[in-house]
């Protein structure tokens, strides 16, 4: 994810983890769909351009942001109180080692 001129590469890793009982096939579906819009949209996006143009309005600089946009990005098009089972895991290997992931509080 990023201008493909600059060579930037970021794996994200979106999960969703609930109880059988609360999962349904509408958030199956939902987060389905959502990721894939993100996995589209993404692609050539600029990192600093991400959270300036939607209603998250929060920085994004780093994995560590861009784990948190893609978070809200996803808990926004899922039921409420699925967020709290939602996990994004974010590695940019041009940053250096190491991984982002965000959990709900």
């Amino acid at each position: 994810m990023c201008s493909p001129d600059r060579g930037h590469r970021y794996e994200i890793t979106v999960e969703l983890k609930t109880p059988v009982t609360l999962t349904r096939e509408e958030q199956s579906a939902a987060l389905r769909i959502v990721v894939a819009e993100l996995e589209r949209d993404l692609q050539y996006r600029e990192l600093e351009r991400l959270g300036v143009d939607d209603s998250a309005a929060m920085a994004v600089t780093d994995r560590f942001g861009l784990a948190r946009w893609v978070h809200a990005t996803v808990a926004r098009r899922l039921a409420d109180g699925m967020d709290q089972h939602l996990r994004v895991r974010v590695e940019a290997h041009a940053e250096g080692p190491g991984t982002a992931v965000f959990l709900p509080t």
